[in-house]
């Protein structure tokens, strides 16, 4: 059995890195592995995201942490802690800063789980250094995308692993394509930060002709972040209060893609592209920027409508395509599920528990 640690910065924030790791401690604790959750820092008593009863949880520290500052003190505590594990997963390769001390300190397998896309970072910022640390120092980089990747051996000097693993779908299969419409509904999830392009995505709404889109509605779900006020004012500007919904963080995503028709990811970039899969696994038709990193790879030209990224007159066109026929969203729908098939939980997890079985015999 194998005793597996994964380490977090906080594991009840919300947001992609916590929901996918907390279900990776979960698949692995049903699959036999002995695992526990460490937060460096543990703001809530209660996270966002269900954990199995089989997963333990604890924190280093009381209160927020400074990871540059407190590298050392903190891979000492954290080698304490894991000493008798076989694994430790760093999750982010920003912690992967912790690894020289942890190889120093213990003899547990390093593996550092890249969720981002390695070619946006701040220059001399902790993950700047954290991936540097990773390519030296893990037994194991875990990044999402073969794009990705190719950049890690371009710019690091990986001088063990490197594998691509996605991350797979916490939404169930749908057995059948939607057959029928719903609410009328294109869905749009994530923080609304600049990245996630949800302001592409309202300028492409308008241009389509009122007509077209009548009827129809868009919902945004996800946390507060730093682009919500100015998405909101840019949708007054353009009367379009009545057609586009701003909602909070849902705790129940499924019911959310249960609802929706379509869905939506207008990013100027992503490390992977999560509530994509689950959508495809949820029979949505969808289309995407084709940005970097993970939609392409994703829908692979077929599987879903890929739109060149931030060309907002492609993507209304590629949405009034899906709105005005039923029979292009449904055999879109088919062939979401057809690709969502590949991430499914049980696939990911055996790829996961081969690639954890291969460094712990070299």
């Amino acid at each position: 059995m194998h005793k597996v640690a994964l380490i977090i910065n906080d594991v009840s924030n919300i947001g992609g890195t916590e929901k996918v790791t907390i279900h990776l401690a979960n698949l692995l604790a049903d699959n036999g592995c002995d695992v526990s959750i460490i937060s460096l820092h543990q703001s809530s008593e209660r996270t966002f995201f269900p954990v199995n009863e089989k997963v333990r949880l604890s924190s280093l520290r009381s209160s927020p942490v400074s990871l540059m500052k407190q590298a050392i003190s903190l891979s000492f505590s954290l080698a304490k802690q894991t000493s008798a594990f076989d694994f430790v997963i760093l999750s982010d390769t920003q912690l992967s800063i912790l690894s020289f001390w942890l190889r120093l300190r213990g003899k547990s397998k390093i593996v550092s789980w890249e969720h981002f896309n390695s070619k946006i970072v701040t220059r001399f910022g902790s993950r700047w250094f954290g991936r540097r640390f990773a390519a030296w120092f893990s037994d194991l980089i875990v990044v999402l995308t073969e794009e990705d990747k190719r950049n890690w051996l371009d710019c690091f000097w990986v001088r063990r692993r490197i594998e691509c693993i996605a991350n797979p779908s916490s939404v169930s299969l749908r057995s059948k394509p939607i057959a029928e419409n719903r609410s009328n509904t294109l869905l749009s999830v994530g923080r609304f930060t600049e990245q996630k392009g949800f302001d592409y995505l309202v300028e492409a709404w308008h241009l389509i002709p009122e007509l077209k889109r009548q009827g129809w509605k868009i919902k945004i779900v996800g946390p507060n972040g730093s682009a919500k006020q100015a998405l909101k004012k840019r949708i007054e500007q353009l009367g379009l209060n009545d057609a586009i919904e701003l909602a909070g963080a849902s705790s129940d995503m499924q019911a959310e893609y249960d609802q929706a028709d379509i869905y939506v990811m207008s990013s100027r970039y992503e490390g992977f592209g999560l509530t994509l899969i689950e959508a495809m696994s949820s029979g949505l038709p969808v289309i995407a920027f084709d940005c970097p990193m993970g939609p392409g790879e994703i829908i692979v030209e077929k599987f879903g409508i890929s739109v060149p990224a931030t060309n907002i007159k492609a993507l209304s066109e590629a949405i009034t395509s899906l709105v005005s026929s039923d029979e292009n969203r449904k055999y879109y729908s088919e062939q979401a599920l057809r690709r969502a098939a590949d991430f499914n939980e049980q696939a990911i997890v055996a790829i996961w528990l081969n690639q954890l079985a291969q460094i712990r015999n070299s």
